[in-house]
């Protein structure tokens, strides 16, 4: 999994919908998920800060499958955080 900009991304979720399959990218970016039925599957990754990007996968019985996917940023709006101090 990358962004943007073509670097990795680490400790994304990244989940199989409608089971119960999850795991997070590792600092390369890379996931596996293992024993993951034949058919066709939705997967997808999320991590604050970006958009969440949700793909389709066809899985062969006994074969693997590859997905690459990339991430974009999404802004983040916060409230304005007030800090006080009182001296003792």
């Amino acid at each position: 999994m990358t962004d943007s900009l073509d670097q990795p991304i680490a400790r994304a979720t990244v989940r199989l919908e409608g089971t119960t399959y999850a795991t997070a990218t590792d600092a390369q970016g890379g996931f596996a998920f293992r024993r993951v039925p034949a058919g066709t599957h939705r997967v997808w990754a999320a991590l604050l800060g970006y958009q969440r990007h949700t793909v389709e996968v066809a899985v062969a019985p006994n074969d693997s499958a590859h997905v690459m996917l990339v991430l974009r940023p999404a802004p983040i709006s916060l409230e304005a955080v007030v800090v006080t101090a009182a001296k003792r």
